[in-house]
């Protein structure tokens, strides 16, 4: 087809001049609109089993990959099959400890620690442990133990999520909340992991022997923290020593690991993802504190 570059009345090919005003007709060009593309959902450019192993050797590039898990199934299974490793690293060592040391051990230790039980005249002492040696008792208690710690562990996880996604986004930071799951429960994982095989060792090469290590042993028998400075033979914890337990080399592992998650996947500075962590640990401090001392006064 030609046109008139004059008056745009359009022509068929065989005509050389405009009909109306005689001006020399101008091919016309057709351009054929691009064809639309489907725009697929990318896969994440690491896959489960690398980001498991990376989480470990290299953080900062686990922690990156976490910006293409955009979609809720690739997110479900990476959060799904880290949190059940979190949660049977802490029920097996709670599993391996009463089987080294002795359940009866421990309700002996029990009894001798607290300032209620330990004046109790030896025959009410040995009701009390006849008491814990009943298999339907051990059974109530463990199914509350393990039910109330599990229950715990999968709580905590989307809390702390929710505190870091608000965190991100009072900062500015750009992360979805799926996304901070991810970054909640992976900077969980190594130090759980690495808690739950360091103190099974620990367990079985230097096992407590003293009556407060071994009602304390279940938290742990390597204590990396300034709480190991001092001495405590009786319960209830002194609220100094909860505290400065809280300064442990296992918890500043999963800090570090929680500030380069946060810059990396919410693409914030140093800075801001410091004012995230930090803040949040030492309200969990506070608490920690908090219920030591409500215990403590119910011990007491």
């Amino acid at each position: 087809m030609k046109k008139c570059p004059t008056c745009n009345r359009v022509f068929d090919d065989a005509t050389l001049f405009c009909l109306d005003d005689g001006i020399a007709l101008t091919a016309q060009s057709f351009q054929v609109p691009p064809m639309p593309t489907l725009q697929l959902p990318s896969e994440p450019s690491m896959s489960t089993t690398r980001t498991l192993a990376n989480i470990f050797f290299a953080p900062s590039r686990a922690f990156a990959s976490f910006r293409d898990v955009t979609t809720f199934t690739s997110t479900a299974v990476r959060f799904l099959i880290a949190a059940a490793i979190i949660v049977i690293a802490t029920v097996a060592y709670n599993v391996i400890y009463p089987a080294r040391v002795g359940s009866e051990n421990i309700a002996q230790a029990s009894i001798e620690v607290s300032p209620r039980l330990a004046g109790i005249p030896s025959e009410q002492k040995e009701r009390a442990l006849q008491m814990r040696r009943n298999p339907a008792f051990q059974i109530v208690g463990n199914l509350i133990r393990f039910g109330l710690m599990v229950a715990w562990l999968v709580a905590s996880l989307p809390l702390g999520a929710l505190i870091y996604w608000l965190g991100a986004m009072l900062f500015k930071g750009t992360i979805a909340y799926l996304q901070a799951l991810l970054v909640w429960t992976y900077a969980a994982l190594p130090p759980t992991v690495v808690w739950m095989v360091a103190n099974t060792i620990a367990l079985f090469i230097w096992p407590p022997s003293t009556n407060m290590a071994i009602v304390r042993g279940p938290n742990g028998v390597i204590h990396a923290n300034l709480g190991a400075l001092f001495t405590v033979t009786t319960l209830p914890i002194p609220d100094h020593v909860v505290a400065l337990s809280a300064f442990d080399l296992f918890a500043f592992y999963g800090l570090t690991l929680a500030v380069i998650g946060l810059k990396q996947v919410a693409r914030l500075t140093w800075l801001r993802s410091i004012g995230i962590v930090i803040p949040v640990w030492l309200i969990g401090v506070l608490c920690r504190v908090a219920i030591a001392a409500s215990i403590g006064a119910l011990v007491k």
